[in-house]
C-alpha cells in the first residue's frame, strides 16, 4: 500500500509534510483518483522559461528540478513522518496531496489542493447513505480525479504554470531581470528612462521583459530608427528625444506595449495582415 502525503501550507518556500493515515481500501480509492497516463506529460514537454502557455496537448518541464528533502524524505521513509492530526479546523491549512507512484524511478504525483476540497467541520455536509442524505458535521479532504504536476528522476512535469506555482515556488526557474540589468536597461544607448526608480520598482511582469530583452541583445542588434520604423508599421507610436532615444513612457500601458514590442511580443500575421499581442512564445529551433 503506498502512503498518501499531504503538504500543510506553512509559508511560500517552507515545507512540511504528514502522512494521510488511511486503510487499504482507501488508498486503493485514491489511487484511482491520482492515476494518469505519464506519456502526456512527457511526449510534448517544453522547457519552462516563464514565456510560453502550453497548448492542450503539450506541457510543460523543469530539469534538475530542486524537490524538497522533506518530500524526497516521506516518500522513501514513510514511517518516520508525523501523521496528519486534525483537532480543529485550523488544522486544515493544506497546500497539496502527493503520492509515489513508482519507488525505482522516483516518480511523485502532486494535486493542488483548493479550499473548495476542504470540508470545515463548521459547515455542514449532507453525504449520501443508504438512499438517503445523512447530515455529517466534521473536516475532511476531496480529491479531484486530476494531478496537477509529476516528478520523475529529478524532472518536474506540469501543463498549468498557475496551479504549479501554487504547490511549488517556481520563481527561480525563470529570469527576472535583476536591479543591475534594469541599469544597463536605462542606460542603453537605445532607451531614455527619465526616472530608472520606476522601472526597479516594476512588478514580475515588467521585470521578466526587461530579462528577456538583454538576454536577446535586440538593443545590441538593431538602431533606434530601425526599432521606430518597425514599430510604426504595426501602428505603435514611440517617441523619441533628441538624443535619438527612445523615451520610455510614464504611462503603464504605454510602458507595457514598449516592453512587449522590444521582447518580441507583437507582430503582424505573415496571411492575415493584423496586428496580434502575443503573452506565449517558443523559439521553433529550440522546441525541446
Amino acid at each position: 500500500m503506498t502512503s498518501i502525503f499531504v503538504m500543510e501550507d506553512v509559508g511560500r518556500d517552507d515545507v512540511s509534510v504528514k502522512i494521510l493515515e488511511v486503510n487499504k481500501s482507501t488508498s486503493s480509492y485514491v489511487d484511482q483518483f491520482l492515476s494518469f497516463n505519464k506519456s502526456v506529460y512527457k511526449n510534448n514537454a517544453v522547457r519552462f522559461d516563464g514565456s510560453y502557455k502550453p497548448s492542450e496537448d503539450e506541457s510543460l518541464k523543469i530539469e534538475n528540478f530542486d524537490l524538497a528533502n522533506e518530500i524526497v524524505e516521506a516518500v522513501h521513509n514513510s514511517l518516520g513522518v508525523e501523521k496528519l492530526s486534525v483537532s480543529s479546523d485550523v488544522d486544515l491549512n493544506l497546500r497539496a496531496v502527493f503520492k509515489l507512484v513508482n519507488d525505482e524511478e522516483e516518480q511523485i504525483v502532486f494535486q493542488r489542493i483548493k479550499k473548495s476540497q476542504i470540508l470545515l467541520s463548521k459547515q455542514w455536509t449532507l453525504m449520501w447513505d443508504r438512499d438517503t442524505f445523512i447530515p455529517a458535521k466534521k473536516p475532511g479532504l476531496v480529491f479531484t480525479d486530476a494531478i496537477d504536476s509529476y516528478y520523475e528522476n529529478g524532472t518536474l512535469y506540469f501543463k498549468s504554470y498557475y496551479w504549479a506555482n501554487q504547490i511549488f515556488n517556481l520563481n527561480k526557474y525563470y529570469r527576472e531581470a535583476t536591479d543591475e540589468d534594469i541599469e544597463i536597461f536605462c542606460s542603453s544607448g537605445c532607451v531614455f528612462v527619465k526616472d530608472m526608480h520606476v522601472i526597479l520598482e516594476s512588478n514580475n511582469w515588467a521585470r521578466r521583459k526587461i530579462a528577456y530583452i538583454m538576454d536577446s541583445r535586440v538593443l545590441d542588434h538593431n538602431s533606434t530608427n530601425y526599432i521606430v520604423k518597425t514599430a510604426q508599421s504595426l501602428g505603435l507610436d514611440f517617441s523619441v528625444n533628441e538624443e535619438n532615444k527612445i523615451i520610455f513612457p510614464e504611462d503603464s500601458a504605454k510602458q507595457k506595449e514598449l516592453l512587449s514590442y522590444l521582447a518580441d511580443e507583437i507582430y503582424e500575421g505573415n496571411l492575415t495582415k493584423n496586428i496580434y499581442l502575443t503573452n506565449s512564445k517558443k523559439s521553433l529551433q529550440n522546441k525541446q
